[in-house]
């Protein structure tokens, strides 16, 4: 895990623990949705230049 961060992505765990017990749940449409949402939050903590 990245230590940099100083809290816990806990909701980013809790849809990987959804996604890991219940993958039939997930559709590749919700796949790829929750994919550019962890983009976007991923390029939110980078420093913009």
């Amino acid at each position: 895990m990245n230590e940099k961060n100083s809290q816990p992505d806990s909701e980013l765990e809790e849809i990987d623990y959804m996604a890991e017990e219940a993958p039939e749940i997930f559709s590749f449409e919700q796949e790829k949705r929750i994919q550019e949402i962890f983009k976007e939050m991923i390029s939110e903590k980078k420093p913009q230049q």
